[in-house]
């Protein structure tokens, strides 16, 4: 066992009750047997990973999906208990679940509670029936209103909900009334996406056959601002381009992939950063399952980086975050590089993309909407 400085875990449970249109990421429909045979196989990730790596103590644990609440309230609970017991989380470790408005009742929050969740995101993306429905969501508006009560009486206080800014069939006024709407259950996060076309998704077959008109740069542009003004005026945070929280009440999570700390992912399709190695699970929960549970190694690619590299990463994800990058002017190894940087980023102010506030470089108004620009910029 050697000492590790892996303080983040993300745990991906895969299972969805239904594929919707736009999505590119890896999940399957639900059954109950295939699940506890995965929940068997993580059970085995997690523990040899833990006597692997000697981590112990983690500030924050992460269920993403798929649908994490779609497996029984046993399953669940056996596998947030093992997780628990395994690397033992920091007595005030954020532990987050996603969630399907939809798929919790009132006992299955009782038993996430528990367990030691203590903050949940909800994956609303429209607050639209007609709209929910053409994406083949399984939930309402009524849904929504009715989990975020339930969590609120099951004393989980850090809720918070995702958004897609530009669904097919949503309207300036309509995203307008969203936005309203959310601000009615007084959640304390709000993340705001794009929807970026994947290829091989039902969206996109739509969209070549006619039957759906994408959006435009313009009308994506025009909802992300009205959405800063409109959720900085009450009170939230831009903290990262894409979310929104009240004081105190960033998603620690995120802010630790956003800050290129050290994380490690178990499931199919997880990925994890430890020092300069990089590896992803491959999104196979059948192949998963079946290695684990005869006992041979997780399959996944991997992929050693440079130190260069390395800081590459991480001055990337800092310019996107509200509290912007930072670029020390003392000798060292990285001395050049830094330099190189502070260069491209002044001609980058030129054109009004960046700007330096307190040694400290951030996106502008501007640079929010072209970050992947700026990134490849800084790049080259």
């Amino acid at each position: 066992m050697t000492d590790s400085p892996i303080s983040h875990v993300y745990v991906h449970v895969p299972f969805c009750s239904s594929k919707c249109t736009y999505c590119a990421l890896y999940s399957t429909v639900h059954r109950d047997e295939p699940a506890r045979d995965y929940v068997a196989a993580l059970k085995l990730e997690i523990e040899k990973s833990a006597q692997s790596f000697g981590f112990r103590g983690p500030d924050t644990i992460f269920f993403g999906g798929g649908t994490p609440t779609q497996l029984s309230d046993e399953l669940y609970a056996e596998l947030a208990e093992h997780i628990r017991d395994s690397v033992c989380p920091a007595v005030d470790a954020e532990w987050t679940s996603e969630c399907a408005p939809g798929t919790l009742t009132a006992a299955k929050l009782r038993t996430m509670r528990a367990v030691g969740i203590n903050r949940l995101s909800f994956g609303v993306q429209s607050l639209d029936n007609e709209v929910l429905k053409s994406i083949n969501r399984r939930h309402n508006a009524q849904d929504v209103a009715d989990t975020f009560r339930m969590a609120r009486e099951a004393g989980i206080d850090r809720v918070g909900l995702d958004l897609i800014a530009c669904l097919p069939g949503v309207s300036d006024a309509r995203w307008c009334e969203d936005l309203e709407q959310a601000l009615t259950l007084s959640p304390e996060h709000i993340s705001v996406y794009g929807l970026t076309p994947e290829p091989g998704t039902v969206l996109v077959h739509q969209a070549e056959r006619g039957e759906v008109t994408l959006w435009d740069e313009e009308t994506y542009f025009r909802r992300l601002d009205h959405t800063e003004t409109f959720l900085t005026q009450r009170g939230f945070e831009r903290y990262e381009i894409s979310n929104y929280a009240k004081e105190g009440r960033r998603c620690r999570h995120n802010m630790a992939y956003w800050s290129g700390r050290d994380y490690i992912g178990f499931g199919p399709g997880a990925s994890s950063r430890v020092g300069l190695m990089r590896w992803t699970n491959t999104p196979d929960v059948k192949g998963y399952s079946k290695a684990l549970l005869r006992g041979d190694a997780v399959p996944r690619t991997e992929e050693h980086v440079t130190p260069e590299e390395d800081l590459s990463e991480r001055c990337m994800f800092a310019i996107r975050t509200g509290d912007g990058l930072h670029l020390p002017h003392e000798d060292g190894p990285f001395s050049a590089l830094y330099a190189n940087w502070r260069d491209g980023l002044a001609a980058l102010e030129t054109n009004g993309l960046v700007r330096r506030e307190d040694e400290r470089w951030h996106l502008t108004h501007a640079g929010r909407w072209m970050a992947d620009t700026v990134a490849a910029a800084l790049l080259n």
